[in-house]
């Protein structure tokens, strides 16, 4: 799971299946004023191991497995599906019957961290941890309970990227405690430290989206355009029409070259994609247009210029092998 009060990535890996999910943002004040990172960071939810970020399945067959008779199934399936009541429940279920199941355990976390209860999804991963030490799930579990705590502050950072650090040296298939830790670098303001993990974790996902994205904003917060501009690009090669992709391209041109034509055209690009529901990344493009065109109020100026929209923006969760996976049949 990728962490992310606002804006973060969080993942984490459940049982065979490779279940993710994460979120992540905690210091603000090292974003970019014009900067959006992705219209639903708070949590991505990882299925298969050879692409983390989409299950290797039809949705369907995760549906069929949600009302098959085995409970693993059932587990796996209304987690694939975003069903993380459900999961809750027949993870607890199982864990009445096989009190210590470190399958339900690891079920159970999951599905607490995909409803964002941290404290509880702790607690849990404490029990996994006593019959599976060294659980990438739990120690990512961790790292999110620590830096999404309420009263976080830098040391808690600290050790969340150790947790985040350790989730991955665990297991060189884990994607979502790489997503955290690149998401938390960049929040506290290491920029490079971050494009270089964002960079290790798409060696893991074959350059899976998410991975992509981050590094994108990374190398664009570091100023080396070329390289982000680059990383954009080849979001665009998997989904010609990721809105945030091209939203993001618009601004490495804006930003790092001043090419306003071709800034203008991913914005315009962004405002026409109808598959994009997310109305306040629309609205930020159209706002970003008015001002390459010299349209923009005095009071849109300032808020461009002010504006923490990247991070403060509440998005929706990413729900890789469910969400992503019906919006494309639509």
């Amino acid at each position: 799971m990728v962490l992310s009060r606002k804006h973060i990535t969080c993942l984490l890996v459940v049982g065979a299946a490779h279940l993710t999910n994460g979120c992540t943002t905690f210091n603000r004040s090292a974003a970019k004023s014009d900067e959006l990172i992705e219209s639903g960071a708070p949590v991505v939810i990882q299925v298969g191991h050879d692409h983390p970020e989409m299950s290797p399945h039809e949705r369907t067959f995760w549906l069929q497995q949600r009302q098959g008779k085995g409970v693993v199934g059932k587990m796996n399936g209304s987690l694939a599906t975003g069903e993380a009541e459900a999961t809750v429940a027949f993870a607890k279920d199982k864990l009445t019957q096989h009190p210590g199941d470190a399958q339900a355990l690891t079920m159970l976390v999951s599905a607490l961290l995909l409803q964002r209860n941290y404290e509880l999804a702790n607690y849990y991963a404490g029990m996994l941890e006593q019959v599976q030490s060294g659980s990438p799930v739990a120690l990512n579990a961790k790292g999110l309970a620590r830096a999404m705590a309420p009263a976080s502050r830098p040391a808690d950072y600290a050790q969340a990227a150790v947790y985040f650090q350790q989730a991955m040296d665990a297991d060189q298939r884990q994607v979502a405690p790489g997503l955290n830790l690149g998401y938390l670098q960049l929040d506290v303001g290491n920029a490079t430290a971050a494009a270089a993990t964002f960079k290790a974790v798409g060696s893991r996902c074959h350059g899976c989206i998410a991975a992509l994205l981050g590094e994108g904003i990374a190398l664009s917060r570091s100023r080396q355009f070329p390289a982000a501009a680059q990383a954009f690009n080849q979001i665009l090669i998997q989904r010609p029409n990721h809105a945030v992709a091209l939203y993001n391209l618009a601004l490495v041109y804006k930003n790092g070259y001043n090419n306003k034509a071709k800034a203008e055209s991913y914005l315009v690009a962004v405002l026409r994609e109808s598959r994009t529901q997310d109305r306040a990344l629309k609205d930020r493009a159209q706002l970003v247009l008015r001002q390459l065109k010299g349209e923009a109020t005095g009071s849109e100026r300032t808020e461009i210029a002010s504006d923490q929209a990247a991070d403060n923006h509440d998005a929706d969760a990413l729900m890789t092998g469910a969400k992503d996976e019906d919006e494309d049949q639509q």
